[in-house]
C-alpha cells in the first residue's frame, strides 16, 4: 500500500519521520483520497471487488426517492462536501451517481446550502448541519451500524465535542463579518510579528511541508520551529483574537493543510502547541482556548490509533468552518461585498464542489462585477483600485498554501471558464468611445486579469514557474493584441505585478514589464500628485489615459471620500517612497 499527499508517494517521507499515516488502511473517506493499492497488492481485492454487488446508477424519480433521507443527512444535516456524499453511497449504499446528476436532483428538490441573496434565514446552522445528535457517528447517520466505532466520552462531552468549538469559532469571527471592521482584512495585520519572517505562519507550515517532501528534513524542522515560536508570540500579543493569524491560520487553514498534505503528526504538535500555549495565556472559556483543546484531543486520536470518527468531526470542523465564515459575512455585509466575494473565491477553488465549467449559473463571476459597481459608487475608481488590488495579495496569503494538486487543476478550469465568458462580454465594447464604456470595460478586464494573475500565483506555487510567467503576461495583456490598451488601468495593474516580481526576486521578468511601463511614459524616479491639492499630496492610483507618451488624468474624476462610510483611516496608509506615474500639475496633455 502506497500513501499520496499531493499526488506524489509519501512513503519515504513517512519513513524518514518515524511514523505511519494512520488513515491508510481504515475505511474514512479522506483515506479514500490519500490512499492507493497498488496491482502488486495481490489479485485477491481485485477478485473480490468483481464480485461486490455492482451500484445501482439512478434513472427515474423513484430511484431518487429511495435515498432521499440518506443524501439528505449526509449533504444537509451533516454538511459533507458532494464528493465525500458521492462516496459513501457508492460504497455502502450501492447507489452510483454523478456530480452532475446530484446537482441536478438538488435542484428539483430544492436544496441550497446557501443563496444568491445572502437571506440566511433559509440556511441550516452549523449545529443543525452536523447531525442530530452529539457522537452520532458517520457510519450510523449513512446506515450502517455494523460499522459505528463508539466515541471516546471526552469526545461526547460538551468540552470536546466539536459543536462546542464551531460555537467559540462563530463567536471570534462575528466581529470581522461586519462592516464596520475592515482592519483584519489589511495585509498590515499580517505584519505585526515580522521578525520573526516575512511569511505568515500558514505560509511558514507549507514551506515546512514542501521541506519534509523533499527529504531536506533538517531546514523543515528549522522552519516549523520558526512557525511555533510565530504562534507563542501571536498568542501574546492583547488582541490576539482579532489577529487575522489566529482567527484564519491557526484557527482553521493550518489543521486544512496538514489534513490535506497527510501530515498527522504535525497536525498533533500543531494543535498540541496551541493548546498548551492558549492554557497558559488565555482564560479556559476564551475561545481559542475551547478551540484548540477540542482540535488537539482530535488530532491525538487521529495520530495515535487512526480514528475515523476523530477525522471526521475534524473534516467537518474545517467544512463548516468555513461556512461559518461565508454565512456570517454574506447576512451582515451582503453576498456582493468586496470581503464576502474574497472568502467565495477560496471557498470555490479550496472547498466547494462545482461542475465543469460553463455549466449553471456564474453567480460568483456575475456577484464579483456587481460588487465593483457597488464600490465605484461608494468609493470611486481610485480607492476600489487600492481595495481590491490588497484583496489580490490577501488572496495568496490566506488561500495558496492550501492549494494542493487536485485543487490547483479544479481552480485553473474555474478561472479559465471565468476568463472566457469575460472576453466575451468585454468584445461588446470594441470600438465604443472608450470614456463613455471605461466603467463596464473596467468591470470585465479585472474580471480577466485577477483570474489570469490567481492562476498565475498558483502556477508558481505548484513550481510551474514558466507557466506562471505565461499567465502573469496574458493578465497584463503582453501577448494578445491590445496594444493600445495602455491606459490607467494597465498601469497600475502592472505596477502591481512589477512589485510583486521584484519582491519575489523575479528581476528578468520585472525587467520586461518595466521596460512597456517605461515604453508607455512610466517615469520610475516620479510620483503622483493629486491635482488642485496644496503640497501634491501623494497617492498611489490615479485615474489616467495614454496620449502619446504621457499619462494623463481625465478630467471629472471624483476621488471624493466623503461616501466612503465603510473603509478605515488605512485606504490612503501607503509608502511614499514607492515608484509611481507622473501627471502634469494641470491635468492636461
Amino acid at each position: 500500500m502506497t500513501c499520496y499527499g499531493t499526488g506524489e508517494s509519501s512513503a519515504q517521507n513517512a519513513s524518514s519521520q518515524g511514523w505511519d499515516p494512520p488513515f491508510c488502511g481504515s475505511s474514512s473517506f479522506l483515506a479514500q483520497g490519500l490512499c492507493s493499492h497498488p496491482e502488486t497488492d495481490g489479485a485477491g481485492g481485485a477478485e473480490s471487488a468483481a464480485q461486490a454487488e455492482k451500484p445501482l446508477v439512478p434513472t427515474s424519480a423513484a430511484d431518487w426517492e429511495a435515498k432521499k433521507d440518506i443524501i439528505q443527512q449526509l449533504y444537509m444535516e451533516k454538511n459533507l462536501i458532494l464528493n465525500d456524499v458521492m462516496d459513501i453511497m457508492t460504497k455502502d449504499h450501492k447507489f452510483k451517481a454523478t456530480a452532475r446528476m446530484y446537482k441536478g436532483q438538488f435542484a428539483k428538490w430544492k436544496w441550497t446550502k446557501y443563496n444568491k441573496n445572502g437571506n440566511t434565514s433559509t440556511m441550516k446552522s452549523a449545529k443543525s448541519r452536523v447531525g442530530k445528535k452529539r457522537g452520532s457517528s458517520l457510519s450510523s447517520t449513512a446506515g450502517d451500524q455494523s460499522s459505528q466505532t463508539q466515541l471516546p466520552p471526552h469526545l461526547v462531552s460538551d468540552k470536546y465535542n466539536y459543536e462546542t468549538s464551531l460555537t467559540a469559532y462563530k463567536s471570534m469571527i462575528a466581529s470581522w463579518s461586519t462592516p464596520e471592521h475592515e482592519s483584519p482584512w489589511r495585509l498590515s495585520s499580517y505584519s505585526s510579528h515580522s521578525s520573526y519572517s516575512s511569511q505568515s505562519i500558514l505560509q511558514q507550515i507549507r514551506t515546512s511541508l514542501n521541506h519534509f517532501l523533499s527529504q531536506n528534513n533538517p531546514l523543515a524542522g528549522q522552519v516549523l520551529r520558526d512557525a511555533f515560536l510565530r504562534i507563542e508570540s501571536t498568542l501574546s500579543t492583547p488582541d490576539a483574537t482579532f489577529n487575522v493569524e489566529v482567527i484564519w491560520d491557526i484557527c482553521l487553514a493550518v489543521p486544512q493543510l496538514t489534513l490535506s498534505f497527510n501530515f498527522p503528526d504535525i497536525l498533533y504538535h500543531f494543535t498540541n502547541h496551541v493548546a498548551s500555549l492558549a492554557a497558559l495565556k488565555l482564560s479556559p472559556s476564551h475561545p481559542i482556548t475551547v478551540i484548540s483543546s477540542t482540535l488537539a484531543h482530535l488530532a491525538s486520536l487521529i495520530q495515535h490509533s487512526g480514528n475515523e470518527e476523530a477525522l471526521h468531526y475534524l473534516k467537518t470542523y474545517i467544512t463548516n468552518g468555513w461556512n461559518l465564515w461565508i454565512d456570517l459575512s454574506s447576512s451582515q455585509r451582503g453576498m456582493e461585498d468586496h470581503v464576502t466575494i474574497h472568502l467565495r473565491r477560496g471557498y470555490a477553488v479550496l472547498i466547494e464542489d462545482f461542475d465543469p465549467p460553463k455549466s449553471g449559473e456564474p453567480i460568483l463571476p456575475e456577484d464579483f462585477e456587481q460588487s465593483l459597481v457597488r464600490s465605484f459608487g461608494r468609493r470611486g475608481m481610485v480607492r476600489t483600485m487600492i481595495r481590491i488590488l490588497e484583496l489580490e495579495g490577501l488572496l495568496k496569503r490566506m488561500y495558496l498554501p492550501l492549494i494542493t494538486v487536485e485543487k490547483a487543476e479544479r481552480g485553473r478550469l474555474l478561472l479559465e471558464s471565468v476568463v472566457e465568458r469575460k472576453k466575451e462580454k468585454e468584445k461588446r465594447f470594441k470600438g465604443v468611445e472608450r470614456q463613455e464604456t471605461i466603467l463596464k470595460s473596467f468591470h470585465g478586464r479585472y474580471l480577466v486579469f485577477s483570474a489570469r494573475l490567481f492562476m498565475a500565483s498558483i502556477s508558481d506555487y505548484m513550481g510551474n514557474y514558466e507557466r506562471g510567467k505565461e499567465m502573469r503576461r496574458k493578465s497584463l495583456d503582453m501577448d494578445d493584441d491590445m496594444e493600445g490598451e495602455r491606459d490607467l488601468f494597465w498601469m497600475q495593474t502592472a505596477f502591481m505585478v512589477l512589485e510583486g516580481l521584484k519582491g519575489e526576486n523575479k528581476e528578468e521578468e520585472a525587467r520586461e514589464i518595466e521596460e512597456e511601463m517605461r515604453r508607455c511614459g512610466w517615469e520610475g524616479n516620479r510620483t503622483v500628485k493629486r491635482i488642485g491639492e496644496e503640497g501634491g499630496e501623494v497617492v498611489p492610483w490615479v485615474r489616467m489615459r495614454v496620449s502619446g507618451s504621457k499619462i494623463c488624468e481625465l478630467n471629472g474624476e471624483n476621488d471624493d471620500d466623503d461616501n466612503d462610510d465603510d473603509d478605515d483611516d488605512n485606504d490612503d496608509e501607503h509608502d511614499d517612497d514607492d515608484e509611481k506615474i507622473q501627471v502634469d500639475d494641470d491635468g492636461v496633455c
